[in-house]
This record gives C-alpha cells, sequence and structure tokens, in this order.
C-alpha cells in the first residue's frame, strides 16, 4: 500500500485496529438492515421519500456510501408500502401508542383503480365523526335495497362494500331476484327478442359500490387487478360494522368520502367477465340511477 493512500475511517474498529474483511461485511450488512429497517419506519410515520437525503445525513452509517444507503432505505420503505397497499386484511391495527386495538379487515389502499368515482364529500357536510358519515350512508343504501355491505379498515378511516348487483343499460338497478343473480338477465322478454337473443350475445350489467372514506389523498393503484372474484371475496371477508375506535374518530377538514364504481361486463354464454375501464356510463349516473344520490339528500 502506498503510504499516501489513505484508508477509510469505516475500516476501524472504535479502537483503532483494522476491520478483517469479514467483519467489514458483516459491518455493512448489518448497516443495510438498519437502513431498511429506517425506510420502513419512514413510510410508517408518513414520511414522504423526499426525506431520504436528510435522513441519510443524520444517520451514523459509516460503512455504507450514500447509494447504498439510498438503495436501502427505498427498499425498506417499498417493503411497508407494498404490505399496505397489497394485502388483503388485517386482524388488528395500533392505536398510536403500540398497543392492538381489536380491529377490522383493511382495504387494499390505495384502492384498486376502480372504473369510475365521484367525490360525495359534500353529502356529508353536517356529519362531525366517521361514525356519523357511517350510518349515514347505511340509511341510504338501505333506502335504495342494499342491504349487505360490509366494512373495512383504511388509513385515516374505513371503506364500505356493496354486494355486487346487476343494473340495466342505462344504470338503474334490476328488479329482485334478477338484481342479484349471477346469471346475466334477459332484460327484454318480447318473442322477437327472444328468437333473436338465440343467435346473439346478451352480456350482462354488474356493478359493485365501495365508499372510502378518509383524510389520506385518494390516487388509485393502476398495477393491482381487480376481478369479479375479488370484489364478490370483499363482501365475504369484512366487518358487519365499524368498531367503537374508528365510529368515534372526529371528522377532520380533510375527510373526503369517495364512491368507487367496479364495473363488469359478463357474457351470458360464459359467464366471463371484464372490468370496464372506464365504466360505460358515469359515476354520477350509475349514483343517480341506483337512487344513492337521492337517498343521500
Amino acid at each position: 500500500m502506498n503510504e499516501h493512500q489513505l484508508i477509510p475511517a469505516s475500516s476501524f474498529t472504535a479502537e483503532g485496529l483494522a476491520l478483517t474483511p469479514a467483519a467489514k461485511a458483516q459491518q455493512m450488512a448489518e448497516e443495510l438492515e438498519a437502513a431498511r429497517f429506517v425506510g420502513y419506519v419512514l413510510y410508517e410515520t408518513r414520511l414522504t421519500r423526499q426525506t431520504f437525503p436528510e435522513v441519510i445525513r443524520l444517520l451514523p452509517l459509516s460503512a455504507l456510501d450514500v447509494a447504498d444507503q439510498l438503495a436501502a432505505l427505498e427498499q425498506g420503505y417499498l417493503r411497508k408500502e407494498t404490505y399496505i397497499t397489497m394485502a388483503p386484511s388485517a386482524a388488528f391495527q395500533d392505536n398510536g401508542n403500540g398497543e392492538a386495538l381489536p380491529g377490522i379487515p383493511e382495504f387494499p389502499f390505495p384502492p384498486p383503480q376502480p372504473s369510475a368515482s365521484l367525490d360525495m364529500t359534500d353529502y356529508f357536510t353536517t356529519q362531525t365523526s366517521l361514525g356519523a358519515i357511517a350510518q349515514q350512508l347505511k340509511n341510504a343504501l338501505n333506502q335504495c335495497g342494499y342491504y349487505e355491505r360490509q366494512y373495512y379498515y383504511i388509513r385515516s378511516g374505513f371503506a364500505l362494500v356493496t354486494r355486487i348487483e346487476q343494473y340495466q343499460n342505462d344504470g338503474s338497478s334490476l328488479g329482485e331476484p334478477e338484481r342479484w343473480s349471477a346469471q346475466p338477465y334477459r332484460q327484454n322478454e318480447s318473442w322477437a327478442a327472444y328468437f333473436r337473443n338465440l343467435f346473439t350475445a346478451n352480456p350482462g350489467h354488474f356493478r359493485v359500490f365501495v365508499f372510502i372514506v378518509t383524510d389520506e389523498p385518494l390516487v388509485a393503484n393502476t398495477d393491482r387487478e381487480v376481478s369479479r372474484q375479488t370484489v364478490e371475496s370483499w363482501l365475504r371477508e369484512g366487518a358487519n360494522r365499524l368498531p367503537t375506535h374508528i365510529s368515534e374518530k372526529p371528522r377532520t377538514k380533510d375527510t373526503t368520502v369517495t364512491a368507487l364504481i367496479y364495473d363488469f361486463l359478463v357474457e351470458e354464454a360464459t359467464n366471463k367477465a371484464q372490468l370496464r375501464l372506464p365504466a360505460a356510463l358515469s359515476s354520477n349516473t350509475h349514483l343517480v340511477k341506483s337512487k344513492i344520490i337521492n337517498a343521500l339528500r
């Protein structure tokens, strides 16, 4: 070694002894894992990736260069982000003090890309808590025949999911019992239509409403695919009511209520469903024709 060549400080122990290659490799592995954990915590505390450079400045990681630290922070951040956005459920939630609270299943957040969406916050201006918003939604859905629904936890709020239903071409719900049938329903039963339909496809129109109530900005996850089986499972896996620690949460100036519509076209012959992106009808048409908007007024 050239007598003027500098040896990095990270190559020495606290006593000034040079680290062996094995010890240095172990130190790097430990510091990489520490940086990944910091990235995980950054996501949990809702800090953005823009904070990474400042965090690196404060971290006492001597064995890693800046590029390695950035990569490790990103890995930890992404690990938690992926878990939150892709995990289908969670049995418990944290009350902010490290104590587990009895929870309800967790809805994917950000939610999968819907066929259509509508900001409905203005219909809930008099409500002061998340429970009051949930009650207004429940009352409106009852008026429209959506008696089967499930609740999910999301960050800073909750999601309410309706049962998948079949609707007519204009957006209005089919009558009972066809409304809840899994098979496409022939809407025109005239003799001429009957013989014509023997030789033509008769697709069915199906939809699910998901109401998202949260303080968080809502940006759809375009990478997450949604199938008919997925939305049907939402009605099986949720909770029948909100727990107290969610319903008693005060509404804030940032609380929004957004309706997501997942709209499927189902082939009669194969019963194969395809998510429409975008929906054939506007979000407003879906909510007006389903009578939900009128029930909220």
